[in-house]
């Protein structure tokens, strides 16, 4: 006999089905879906569920319930809530995050090929975001058959990159925070170009009991990622950093004390911030500059030339680790190592300091481990794993 599951939440029923009208409604629906997801996931599944198949499900609701089973894996059941809402509302985003669920599963590609034309999807998108995905689903195609991929869609994609960096830059600064931002930033890049080579250093537990530390210390620049815990890891992962790349949750209240902590221990390091949802603002906002209190002439925001680049390679909000990535590789054309990059395997959340925790649903993390670990090693040159590569 089946358990029934119990009803959902006090109100929480009626706000599943009804319009949301604005970006604080929406983030207020999805931390009550997030409790009610950390407190009974198999009741919000089948509540959210019934509420699709009765068609009264909003948006929102339903790409909540997408996120949910995408990251349980279950990437068709994801796939056809996206594909749907994408009819539904004609949102390009719904289409590429369709398209992303069939890239770390062979299973959900090959019900797509023999339903749908992925690669006629792609296209339709244009510009570097179209040459981006059709040689991601080249790469998926090949590896679904037991072929090499095809040259013709990864040779469009590293034209399209060419093209990206060759473009104008952005506007110069029209105030002067924009113009301290674009500082900070220039002298982090030019860092980067006159490094000859580069470690990313991220915090995955593959990094835990190793002695790299020397091989990374070895390196002309270090990037670390999200204001790791090094004192008593350096054989591990060694002591130099010579430049942070965070997220937004550093500059939101309870991350900024830990930001405050990084500055004032190293005051001559740049902290570049290149993942978040301000996407296209030009500097930091102000609460978080006046929370540093003078400090933040070491902190930036990527450009929103390198943020709309970002997104059109990746996707809107991937984790530091893939966005520093993303920016040093591909955008900036840079050769780098990277170390510790696990982005989550399977239920492994762990950090190598400490315990961590499961990443904010948004971050497509399958998404993200086949993209770092088989797409771009075959779509570009210069990226090696200092530690091994999980596929």
């Amino acid at each position: 006999m089946t358990t029934p599951h119990p009803p959902p939440p006090a109100g929480l029923d009626a706000l599943l089905r009804a319009p949301v009208r604005d970006r604080p409604a929406a983030v207020a629906l999805q931390r009550r879906l997030l409790r009610w997801r950390a407190e009974a996931p198999d009741a919000m599944e089948a509540a959210l569920e019934a509420a699709v198949a009765s068609g009264e499900a909003s948006a929102e609701a339903r790409l909540f319930l997408a996120e949910h089973l995408r990251r349980a894996r279950r990437f068709a059941a994801a796939a056809r809530h996206l594909r749907a809402l994408h009819a539904a509302t004609g949102r390009p985003a719904l289409r590429r995050a369709w398209l992303r669920c069939l890239l770390p599963d062979p299973a959900a590609l090959a019900q797509a090929i023999a339903t749908a034309d992925p690669a006629r999807e792609a296209a339709a998108l244009g510009g570097l975001e179209a040459a981006s995905l059709s040689a991601q689903l080249a790469v998926a195609r090949a590896g679904l058959e037991g072929t090499a991929p095809e040259e013709a869609p990864l040779a469009a994609f590293r034209a399209a990159l060419a093209a990206f960096r060759a473009a104008p830059p952005d506007p110069p600064p029209a105030t002067p925070e924009a113009a301290r931002n674009a500082a900070v930033l220039d002298r982090a890049i030019a860092m980067l170009r006159a490094a000859g080579s580069i470690a990313l250093v991220a915090s995955g537990p593959s990094l835990a009991g190793g002695r790299r530390g020397a091989a990374i210390d070895a390196h002309g620049c270090v990037i670390r990622i999200n204001l790791p815990k090094l004192d008593a890891h350096a054989e591990a992962v060694g002591r130099r950093t010579d430049l942070v790349g965070f997220s937004e949750a550093a500059i939101q209240p309870p991350g900024l004390p830990a930001l405050r902590a990084a500055l004032l221990a190293r005051p001559e390091l740049p902290h570049i911030l290149v993942s978040g949802s301000i996407a296209e603002a030009p500097c930091l906002p102000p609460g978080a500059l006046a929370a540093l209190d003078g400090m933040a002439d070491r902190v930036a925001l990527l450009a929103p030339r390198w943020r709309r680049g970002l997104k059109a390679i990746c996707y809107e909000v991937p984790t530091s680790g893939t966005a520093t990535l993303v920016w040093v590789l591909l955008l900036l054309g840079l050769g780098c190592t990277a170390h510790g990059l696990d982005l989550y395997r399977g239920a492994d959340h762990r950090h190598f300091f400490d315990a961590g925790r499961e990443p904010w649903l948004g971050h497509e993390t399958d998404y993200e481990r086949w993209f770092v670990h088989v797409f771009l090693p075959r779509a570009t040159e210069g990226l090696s794993f200092g530690t091994p590569s999980l596929y």
